[in-house]
């Protein structure tokens, strides 16, 4: 009859927005997994960023270092240079 048909039809409807839904959840799921993944290597890629200032840092503080010493040797040649005269 009628009430069993209209039963029918509206289960059918529920379990289509069920698998609809579910389909959306497994989406949703999909992008949060993915966007942890980007977040995860924005997060590596920063560290790196930073180890590599740092070792741009520790290279400059080396060469402001040597370049010092050439300019010390440069004045004492120099003084000698003079002395010598």
């Amino acid at each position: 009859g009628g009430f069993e048909a209209q039963t029918v039809e509206v289960l059918g409807r529920v379990t289509s927005a069920s698998t609809q839904l579910e389909g959306t959840a497994q989406a949703m799921a999909a992008v949060a997994d993915q966007s942890q993944q980007q977040a995860a290597s924005s997060a590596t890629a920063a560290e790196q960023t930073s180890v590599n200032v740092q070792t741009v840092a520790s290279a400059t503080e080396q060469m402001t270092g040597t370049l010092q010493d050439i300019s010390r040797q440069v004045a004492q040649s120099s003084t000698v240079a003079n002395a010598a005269v």
